[in-house]
């Protein structure tokens, strides 16, 4: 409360030195004392004017008067001068500061220095006006402070040593002694717009002041009431703060802070929320949901760094910041995800959607190019229509899909559905575990291990995968068999057979009768060579009256019969079969 009395009578302050009589000096002879003040008769005045002291005096003296505000206090004794006034000095000098904040301020800290100075005549008194000087200068700095936070002003706005010393005036001091508690200073330069008078404050001053050449400050008063004056404004708008030039204003309102430029448009307003730029044009917005960056046209969408405001496709409310550079689709916002490009989405934690219309939805999955989906957690789908909904999986080309955790699929309308499956090229299928695929439009299995597909699309719908022709030109088992549709030639060119052979053992096979076994294989055509021997040490063996012979034959395998015409009942035989084609 304090504070808002202060800043009241300080712009109560600047519509009097708007409005009101400038301070003057003058003198005026003392015509009773009574304590810390004196009466005195001013030339031109009616009747007798208080006046409060700085400085010793008794009645029928000739003292320095400084008017300004509606108030007056003795600044000097032209009878009897002080033979210590640094106290005074010292005071005055913290109510010069205190009224380039507060005129207010400034006369309460008059009146302490003119109480700390009335010390002299009497101990009590001196005591009271010690403590009243601190009391209001302790209140002068804080309403400065409060001020120069307040406005957001600059540190060099009134008060500060450097505002005083470039905007005060200097004489040479008549000072014999030093005072205690007041500023002398050395002059530099030769006071000509090249060499400027430079005035240095004096540390520690000692001896005759008035034979080293040093100067005081004076008229410091008309400097502050000037630069207040022509710096400061208050209309029913709000407090406006002008620049040197009257290029740049600071408005402060009850709503906020505004800067203005040179033609009142308002580039920048710090409320709930900040914006630099204007409105109508390129501008940045920052408020508590993140930060914003629009175009030139003032409503298009460059870029955001969100926070809180953003939902993901579980409809949850982000937690944590998330970046957009271009635009994000709605119910999109993961933590700590990013897009860039035109209508993507990266809905899930961490996230990476870029290019155009790309989808991001697994947890650090990252989706690039067009329209492509990366649904399966650390998924990677690129190209264009690409999916990538495995985990761990990475689809890239066109329309291609990599379904199976730790699947890969690339090229054109490639499926890789089996876990750690591998399908490339076009049109092909890995529909089994670890499987790879290559070629196009192969027979899918869950089997192979390795399929090289020879198909053909359907020119009809070439885009369509499901109506094309599909067919193998290779495929290799996970034991090692070989199927082509052709032959296999060496080096030379000669083809090379295809050869499946195996061994059946522990036949048994009562007398007089047969039995049949079957053995399997995957041939090049439906009519393989088979041929089976016996291998029994069997004395009926040798007699020929044990037998094996080929009774059927496929492309995947062939029927063995074997033949017991002896009278015994045979036990532990066993055969070898070859077949070629």
């Amino acid at each position: 409360m304090a504070d808002m009395k202060l800043m009241k009578e300080l712009m109560e302050t600047i519509r009097q030195k708007e409005n009101g009589p400038q301070p003057y000096d003058t003198t005026a002879e003392v015509v009773r004392v009574d304590g810390g003040t004196a009466w005195v008769s001013i030339p031109g005045g009616e009747g007798e004017t208080p006046v409060q002291m700085s400085i010793n005096a008794r009645p029928g003296d000739t003292v320095r008067v400084r008017v300004a505000g509606g108030q007056a206090w003795a600044t000097g004794n032209d009878t009897a001068p002080p033979t210590d006034d640094r106290t005074a000095n010292a005071a005055q000098a913290t109510a010069t500061e205190a009224q380039e904040t507060a005129n207010t301020a400034l006369a309460d800290a008059q009146r302490a220095a003119d109480a700390a100075d009335a010390a002299e005549a009497s101990a009590t008194a001196a005591q009271a006006s010690a403590e009243q000087a601190e009391e209001s200068a302790e209140t002068a700095h804080t309403a400065a402070t409060s001020a120069l936070t307040g406005l957001a002003t600059v540190e060099d706005v009134v008060g500060t040593l450097n505002w005083i010393s470039e905007h005060g005036t200097y004489a040479a001091t008549s000072d014999t002694e030093v005072q205690p508690g007041k500023l002398y200073f050395t002059r530099t330069g030769s006071g000509t717009e090249a060499d400027p008078y430079v005035y240095t404050v004096v540390d520690n001053p000692t001896g005759d002041p008035s034979t080293l050449g040093y100067y005081e400050l004076t008229g410091v008063d008309e400097a502050v009431a000037n630069y207040v004056a022509t710096h400061l404004a208050l209309t029913d708008e709000g407090l406006y703060v002008i620049a040197d030039n009257n290029q740049w204003k600071v408005l402060i309102k009850s709503d906020g802070v505004y800067i203005l430029n040179a033609s009142g448009q308002q580039v920048a307003q710090f409320k709930s929320y900040a914006q630099l730029g204007l409105s109508s044009g390129a501008h940045s917005v920052i408020d508590s949901d993140g930060q914003r960056f629009y175009g030139s046209d003032g409503t298009t969408l460059l870029a955001n760094i969100g926070y809180g405001d953003g939902i993901d496709e579980q409809g949850q409310t982000a937690t944590a910041p998330y970046y957009t550079f271009g635009t994000r689709n709605s119910n999109s916002a993961g933590n700590y995800s990013v897009v860039e490009g035109y209508a993507c989405t990266a809905s899930n934690w961490a996230a990476h959607a870029e290019g155009a219309h790309s989808t991001a939805r697994g947890n650090s999955s990252h989706a690039e190019g067009g329209a492509t989906d990366a649904s399966g957690e650390e998924s990677h789908a690129e190209g264009r229509w690409a999916e990538a909904n495995g985990d761990q999986s990475h689809a890239e080309g066109h329309d291609t899909r990599a379904n199976g955790d730790q699947s890969h699929a690339e090229g054109l309308y490639s499926y890789a559905n089996g876990y750690g499956s591998h399908a490339q090229n076009e049109g092909t299928l890995a529909d089994g575990d670890c499987q790879t695929t290559i070629g196009k439009y192969n027979v899918a299995d869950t089997t192979s291990a390795f399929i090289i597909g020879n198909g053909e699309a359907d020119p009809t719908f070439p885009d369509d995968p499901s109506t094309a022709t599909r067919s193998n030109a290779l495929t290799v088992d996970w034991n090692g068999n070989v199927k082509a549709a052709g032959s296999i030639t060496d080096g030379n060119g000669t083809s090379i057979p295809w050869i499946a052979h195996g061994r059946v053992t522990g036949i048994n096979v009562n007398a007089n009768s047969s039995t049949t076994f079957t053995v399997s294989f995957n041939a090049p055509n439906a009519e393989p060579y088979v041929s089976a021997t016996l291998f029994s040490n069997s004395s009926n063996q040798n007699r020929g009256l044990v037998s094996c012979v080929l009774s059927a034959r496929s492309a995947t395998g062939a029927t063995i019969r074997v033949f017991n015409n002896s009278t015994s009942n045979l036990t532990g035989i066993g055969f070898v079969w070859i077949a070629t084609a």
